[in-house]
């Protein structure tokens, strides 16, 4: 059986010998905390995070594609005047058989807007926005003559699972049908993606 490898706490506490997966999380984390500071340098750097072919899921709505994913990234930064973010815990769920690795990690956000509308369905002038989200990270070796990633893998595919409540306890004043589908559908009953949406959206 794979050795899952458990870290509680920050990025900055994960030592230089740990797995290839909590390597990865090490340059990757980082780079989300200062997306709002450096945003060229930041956007830049996560490029690099992410295999050609990646796709992404946020609240189990998608697939996304990398371009897709960037634009949105890049629009939720705009207007952002307070931001944290902080990796509170992680798992390293190893593939022998491919060299695949499983990341998740959980973390908590605090972000200030001057105004948000995401796809124009949400809007929040002001106030703090708290919350919790948890990522899974699907990665892959990079291949060889192939250039980009982080501890020898990149992103093949990602599903952020993030509580949309404190938007909706902000006084969003309107959201649209179907944005922020319930994260717990589309999985297989039982699965470890199923289990997780249900925990992490207070539905278990």
């Amino acid at each position: 059986m794979s050795q899952v490898e458990f870290h509680d706490g920050p990025h900055t506490t994960i030592h230089m010998g740990t797995t290839p997966g909590l390597q990865f999380l090490k340059r990757f984390v980082p780079l989300i905390e200062e997306l709002p500071q450096t945003p060229s340098t930041s956007f830049a750097e996560l490029r690099e995070a992410f295999g050609p072919d990646a796709r992404f899921f946020i609240n189990g709505d998608g697939p996304r594609s990398r371009e897709e994913t960037e634009d949105l990234l890049e629009q939720n930064t705009t207007g952002l005047c307070g931001f944290e973010y902080t990796m509170t815990r992680a798992w390293d769920i190893p593939d022998t058989a491919t060299g695949r690795r499983t990341v998740i990690y959980e973390a908590k956000l605090s972000a200030e807007y001057r105004q948000f509308r995401p796809q124009n369905s949400i809007t929040i002038s002001g106030g703090p926005l708290n919350g919790v989200e948890v990522n899974i990270l699907e990665l892959a070796p990079v291949g060889a003559g192939q250039q980009g990633g982080f501890a020898g893998l990149w992103i093949v595919e990602q599903r952020l699972f993030g509580d949309v409540s404190p938007l909706l306890r902000l006084g969003a004043t309107r959201v649209k049908r179907n944005f922020w589908p319930g994260v717990w559908q589309g999985f297989s009953p039982g699965s470890l993606s199923h289990r997780l949406a249900l925990r992490w959206t207070g539905k278990q």
